[in-house]
């Protein structure tokens, strides 16, 4: 798997690894884990290599998962909406 950002064969200063992971965590400031690069497709990785997406699964009811994680929601058939690029998005109905 392929990463863009801090790939984990080339060696960074520090001064250019703390901004890069300030960057990253800017773009997913919900993330509650140690982001170290960004997917080819845009989703943060975790230290152990693996894609994240933040998932919405009721109204308000949101945490990261594992793309792993997120077929095994497909294959149980439970519904979700994959927020990861959309923080702002909710399945919850609008206010009146």
């Amino acid at each position: 798997m392929s990463a863009k950002g801090s790939e984990h064969g080339k060696s960074a200063t520090g001064g250019s690894l703390a901004r890069e992971c300030a960057a990253l965590r800017d773009k997913f400031p919900s993330a509650d884990f140690e982001i170290v690069a960004v997917s080819d497709a845009g989703f943060p990785m975790a230290v152990d290599g693996r894609e994240m997406h933040l998932i919405e699964t009721a109204p308000k009811e949101r945490r990261w998962l594992s793309e792993e994680q997120v077929w095994e929601l497909k294959r149980q058939r439970k519904g979700f909406m994959d927020v990861t690029f959309q923080p702002n998005l909710s399945s919850a109905a609008p206010n009146s």
